[in-house]
């Protein structure tokens, strides 16, 4: 069964000096701290993330830079380090090439100081959900040896399943169903 959360919350977290990049953060009020369901950055409200996923990568490569442990970057559509010389000294700076209008660069201060408010942030949250989608895309019954496939919407045709399970999985799950009649 899915949860289902009737109250959520989303707050929006200011991360620079500069105030450009936010981050809203959706949670669920309930138990001993507020359960994060989603985080999802904006630059300027002219780009925000898609998902938790691409947030936490967003995080990792800010962090990366900040800490000086990114020294190059593989060829993507989010980042590239670019480096730039004022007088006479070469400065690196992470461009941000998300971001369509602008040209966003980060040096390496401003990516540790986000990276440090994004985690001071997410101390106060249960991350337990953060990156579960919520979505069942098959349960398992089998009382009588047969492995019956059920989408979230209980239909029982393997054919409605948009997402094919890798045959290792389906093994798996025939030793279940077979130790279960045991």
């Amino acid at each position: 069964m899915i949860n289902r959360y009737e109250h959520v919350i989303t707050s929006v977290e200011k991360l620079g000096t500069n105030e450009k990049f936010k981050l809203f953060l959706t949670y669920f009020e309930g138990g001993k701290k507020p359960l994060l369901l989603g985080m999802h950055l904006s630059y300027n409200g002219i780009y925000t993330t898609p998902s938790a996923q691409v947030s936490n990568y967003f995080r990792s490569v800010l962090r990366k830079f900040g800490n000086e442990f990114l020294r190059k970057i593989a060829p993507n559509d989010y980042f590239s380090i670019e480096e730039y010389t004022v007088e006479k000294v070469i400065y690196k700076s992470l461009f941000c090439k998300f971001i369509e209008n602008e040209k966003v660069y980060i040096d390496v201060v401003e990516a540790h100081a986000l990276t440090q408010a994004w985690d001071q942030l997410m101390n106060k949250y249960d991350l337990s959900r953060l990156f579960c989608s919520g979505q069942i895309i098959m349960a398992t019954k089998g009382p009588n040896g047969l492995i019956q496939r059920m989408t979230e919407s209980n239909e029982s045709d393997p054919q409605e399943n948009p997402f094919p399970l890798p045959q290792v999985i389906n093994d798996f799950l025939e030793k279940i169903v077979e130790t279960e009649r045991i």
